[in-house]
């Protein structure tokens, strides 16, 4: 503030920090203002010389130009008597920046300003009155007219106010009566209340355009009145609606709404509630045909990171490369993305969507058995195509332990992006592209019909499969966006998910499995015209787990489901009896015949076969030592009687009829003795 000069009481005295910035811009423009006029009678002055260490440049007050003496306060005129005591409070200033409203409203700047200074000015008339008071009482005179006195004394410091705090002016009222009603209101027993200065009209629900049934019979109207009407229609049935010429029924209640309950609106009004965020939220969502475009409009999306290590979540989706090989014949793709790598993984393609989902499902599997990656985590697909499998493969803890199946939002799967910038990036380069004539992005529409490309260009199927498969090893194969020092490719083979989980083959298999009906014979499974030994998680069974298995499915009807690799190879096999599951197929490990190119595998896989054979043939020997030889006497008449003769027979009834038909305790005759036959016998090695 300005101040007396100590070397020259009849002097003001202005610091260099009250004029620059508020005045000057830079202390270099003041002090060049200063110089030019530095011998001149007018112009502004120094009081003293050059700043020096504690002694800074004090600048002449009267010397200043009239609008910025009329902003600064002069000490040598008199000023209102509420300066004393007039300052801004910080707990109004806290209270008025932070208020809202019951609808989560703050209050406008302008508003804050006037009641942040209509506090201060009460706070400041407050202690006005109590110094009058003690004023009065020590000259033994009784106060009177306080509240008169102070409601004038508020307004005559708006001068005050407007010349030295900013040009503002408070806003409390000039009249004794209401004055005295916002004083009293203000000041509490226990402190002040603030939200006393907030006027009741800004929160005031009945000051609305339009009422609650109003709103709501308009929204009804829009949205659900049998068609879709546009905003000058409504305008149109409202209004016969009150003029009696047409009725509106509720047809959830019955109820027929009267039209003198309801007020006349003005187009603008109808026109401003159906344009409000609040109705179009609602009612564009019963009228909107478009999912994807209203939720583009209305449907606030998340924001997250993304992760870091590949498998933990894939992404799926179907669609369709924007190329034709016929007129609206469009080839169809269903693809799966690696989040963290952002690397198609899967893709598989078809003439229509039918008939892909279990092919990809099963792709997927295979894939990643030739990655050498576990399956993801988590999987992010759209419902209507993948809804089929939520009780069998799809379910959590089979193929993924996390499923996350979202109802067409096409936001929300992370895949639409990546399907994006294939579109966008690389396959509009290409020839044959179709634009979108609905799109955005000029540069993304087709070209005009009379244009240099009028005549549309058909590929055929196997050039936009080609192509398609083509372009995703390029994707695959450019820098990865946060790690470009590495491809996509290369950043999901080097950093996958550590918790991720071997294959459940088990649940899995049956599931997404091929099924085929075959027999287990001699320890063999046929599948695929190969053969098959029994066995258990990739290991084939000898001693006692395969003995176990020969008693269950030994020379019986067995299921198996299956899956093949990317090349037709049986990828995994499991054995079924009954629905039950038994065992694990295998292929048989083969070794060369010839000794001496027998290598180190060979060697392994011939003690492995050996292992297997030598088991049977053990179990066999085993089981032959534990059948004891028995004597077999049969007593049972298997003849009535003698009477049927065959005519011509001449020999006697005794020779050839069984020993059991006779009758008991009859001595029978020796029979001659059969010749005796002598095998050679030789073990299975001396046939090699």
């Amino acid at each position: 503030m300005p101040h007396f000069w100590e070397e020259d009481t009849n002097k003001v005295a202005v610091t260099i920090d009250e004029l620059v910035p508020a005045f000057f811009n830079t202390w270099n423009t003041l002090e060049s203002s200063i110089y030019r006029t530095r011998r001149k009678k007018y112009g502004i002055k120094k009081l003293n010389g050059r700043a020096c260490y504690g002694k800074p440049v004090l600048i002449d007050y009267d010397t200043l130009p009239l609008e910025i003496r009329n902003m600064l306060a002069d000490p040598r005129k008199p000023k209102h008597q509420l300066e004393r005591w007039f300052k801004i409070d910080p707990l109004a200033v806290k209270f008025y920046s932070h208020f809202r409203f019951e609808n989560g409203t703050h209050l406008s700047i302008r508003h804050q300003q006037e009641y942040i200074l209509n506090a201060a000015v009460l706070v400041a008339i407050e202690s006005f009155k109590q110094a009058h008071i003690a004023k009065k009482t020590a000259l033994g005179v009784k106060p009177t007219k306080l509240y008169q006195l102070m409601a004038r004394e508020a307004q005559t410091f708006q001068s005050t106010l407007v010349k030295y705090h900013g040009g503002n002016r408070h806003t409390l009222p000039p009249s004794e009566r209401a004055f005295r009603r916002v004083y009293d209101g203000f000041f509490l027993d226990d402190g002040l209340d603030y939200l006393h200065l907030i006027s009741g009209k800004l929160q005031n629900d009945n000051a609305k355009i339009l009422k609650d049934k109003e709103q709501e019979i308009l929204d009804s109207l829009f949205a659900r009145a049998g068609s879709k009407p546009n905003k000058t229609r409504v305008v149109e049935r409202y209004q016969a609606f009150l003029d009696g010429e047409a009725e509106v029924i509720n047809t959830s209640t019955g109820e027929a709404y009267q039209p003198d309950e309801f007020n006349k609106l003005s187009a603008t009004s109808i026109n401003r509630w159906l344009s409000a965020w609040e109705s179009r939220i609602a009612t564009h969502n019963i009228r909107s045909a478009d999912r994807q475009k209203y939720m583009e409009q209305y449907k606030v999306s998340a924001k997250m990171t993304p992760p870091t290590y590949a498998g933990s979540i894939f992404s799926i989706d179907d669609r369709q490369p924007p190329f034709e090989y016929g007129p609206s014949a469009r080839i169809w793709m269903y693809n799966g993305v690696d989040v963290a790598s952002q690397a198609i993984i899967v893709s598989v393609d078809g003439r229509t969507k039918e008939g892909m989902m279990l092919n990809f499902h099963r792709n997927t599997v295979r894939n990643h058995v030739e990655y050498g990656t576990h399956l993801p985590y988590e999987l992010e697909a759209e419902v209507s195509l993948n809804k089929s499998f939520t009780d069998t493969f799809l379910k959590e803890g089979v193929m993924y332990q996390r499923v996350r199946l979202i109802p067409n939002n096409a936001r929300a799967k992370y895949i639409e992006r990546i399907n994006r910038e294939l579109r966008l990036f690389l396959e509009k380069e290409m020839e044959g592209f179709i634009g979108r004539w609905n799109a955005l992005d000029e540069s993304n529409q087709p070209l005009p019909k009379d244009g240099i490309y009028r005549t549309k260009k058909y590929l055929t199927y196997d050039q936009i499969r080609t192509q398609s498969y083509k372009l995703i090893e390029v994707w695959n194969n450019m820098p990865h966006p946060r790690h470009p020092e590495m491809s996509r490719w290369d950043y999901y083979l080097q950093h996958q998910q550590p918790k991720l989980q071997p294959t459940n083959w088990n649940a899995l298999l049956p599931q997404i499995g091929i099924h085929t009906d075959t027999s287990c014979k001699v320890g063999k499974i046929q599948l695929q015209k190969q053969d098959y030994w029994l066995g258990h998680d990739g290991e084939i069974a000898t001693g006692q787990p395969l003995i176990q298995l020969l008693k269950q499915i030994e020379g019986r009807d067995v299921e198996v489901y299956w899956l093949d690799d990317n090349y037709g190879n049986v990828l995994k096999a499991l054995v079924f009896l009954n629905g039950t599951q038994i065992c694990e197929a295998l292929p048989i490990p083969e070794f060369n015949r010839a000794s001496i190119e027998r290598t180190e595998q060979d060697k392994l896989n011939m003690k492995i076969q050996f292992a297997y054979i030598n088991t049977v043939e053990t179990f066999l020997k085993a089981r032959k030592a534990e059948i004891d030889p028995v004597i077999f006497i049969d007593h049972r008449q298997h003849v009535v009687n003698n009477n049927f003769k065959m005519p011509g027979n001449v020999l006697a009834d005794e020779d050839y009829y069984p020993a059991s038909t006779k009758k008991q305790g009859e001595i029978l005759e020796d029979l001659p003795e059969e010749p005796v036959y002598e095998y050679q016998t030789s073990s299975w090695k001396d046939r090699f």
